[in-house]
């Protein structure tokens, strides 16, 4: 008796010491229920919390773990309360709390979402499948009540690759580790077959994996890669300035020009682009004679032209049609020189000044 006493007493003390860790949720949090709910399981069997408490205090550790505004969110479920002593285990009392922060329209809402969600072209396939069970997860948050031929057909209908959603029926997966490993396994087989040219996948949309970024680099960011040039949809006429290679774009090209690389050995990097850039502090400009440019890029010589050109407009005046038809030079302009235009002979000369200022008539 003395010895059940004691062993009581070290499992209470582990107990309380077990709270301490405890996960915490408040609904003012940026975790939602469904996140707390899975770090609370893996607490309590870690902990081993079954057979340290009895089924109140397991009961009572569930709500200890609900602080602020969640812990009055559940007050008609406390202890004593209907669905406190209604609930016949932790599971059953775990349903009874998730259905007060993951109500039912919540779970519709989840469940559109889930059914409408589908992979995009560059997106692993990986995180698709890990995206798509949470929100089925949270659409059904009951185990009890989830089908797993609803699911199945709802992720391959979200697939981008109709090669992957064939496999995937071929292997035929029986639950949901099996459906996410057989979707890994089938974008495996469908990269291999790819690269080595095997005609069964014409390209590589929708089979993103998440070693891109490392084989993109050559696995060493200071090495260029020397292995063959990307070739994404290489049916298409997208052609790289770098490798000069169809099917991808110079941002995408795996051939990278290193610094310790020869010049010659060097693939030109396209029309009106240079490889090294020119030394112009030698360089003279005949316009302004300052070094460091030529008269072609003189900013100086292109500001006097600029405002040559805005007077010039300014000046510019239409000439009306009796303007262009009166050739009588006006007023203070000089007879001489526009007389001497007109008549060819003195006597004729004289008449003009005559007519036009008759007190000159002594000439």
């Amino acid at each position: 008796m003395a010895e059940a006493a004691a062993l009581a007493r070290e499992n209470f003390r582990a107990y309380q010491a077990a709270l301490r860790t405890m996960p915490k949720f408040s609904s003012t949090g940026t975790i939602p229920f469904r996140q707390f709910e899975i770090q609370w399981t893996t607490w309590a069997v870690t902990m081993n919390l079954e057979q340290l408490a009895n089924l109140d205090e397991q009961k009572m550790a569930l709500l200890f773990s609900l602080e602020g505004p969640a812990s009055r969110a559940i007050e008609l479920h406390g202890r004593g309360k209907p669905g406190y002593v209604s609930a016949g285990s932790l599971s059953a009392f775990m349903t009874t709390i998730r259905q007060v922060f993951c109500p039912r329209s919540e779970s519709n809402m989840s469940r559109m979402e889930f059914e409408s969600y589908s992979q995009g072209v560059d997106q692993n396939i990986t995180e698709y499948a890990t995206t798509k069970l949470a929100l089925y997860h949270a659409a059904e948050p009951d185990h009890t009540h989830r089908s797993f031929a609803y699911l199945r057909s709802n992720m391959l209908r979200g697939i981008y690759s109709g090669w992957i959603k064939g496999e995937v029926i071929r292997m035929d997966p029986q639950d949901e580790a099996q459906l996410i490993e057989t979707m890994t396994t089938a974008l495996g087989r469908a990269r291999e077959s790819y690269h080595i040219g095997a005609g069964m996948v014409p390209n590589l949309d929708g089979l993103a994996s998440s070693y891109k970024t490392t084989m993109s680099t050559g696995g060493n960011n200071n090495q260029p890669w020397q292995g063959e040039p990307m070739e994404i949809g290489k049916f298409g006429d997208k052609k790289c300035y770098r490798c000069n290679k169809l099917g991808h774009y110079a941002r995408d090209c795996r051939v990278k020009l290193g610094n310790n690389q020869p010049v010659q050995d060097k693939i030109n990097r396209g029309p009106g682009q240079n490889n090294q850039k020119k030394d112009t502090k030698d360089l003279q400009c005949f316009y302004c004679n300052k070094k460091g440019h030529l008269r072609a890029d003189c900013y100086k010589r292109k500001r006097d032209e600029s405002n040559r050109n805005k007077k010039s407009d300014r000046k510019g005046v239409r000439k009306t049609q009796d303007d262009e038809e009166d050739d009588t030079p006006s007023e203070g302009e000089d007879w001489d020189d526009t007389v001497e235009t007109l008549w060819d002979t003195p006597e004729d000369f004289r008449k003009k000044v005559a007519v036009r200022n008759p007190r000159a008539s002594h000439l």
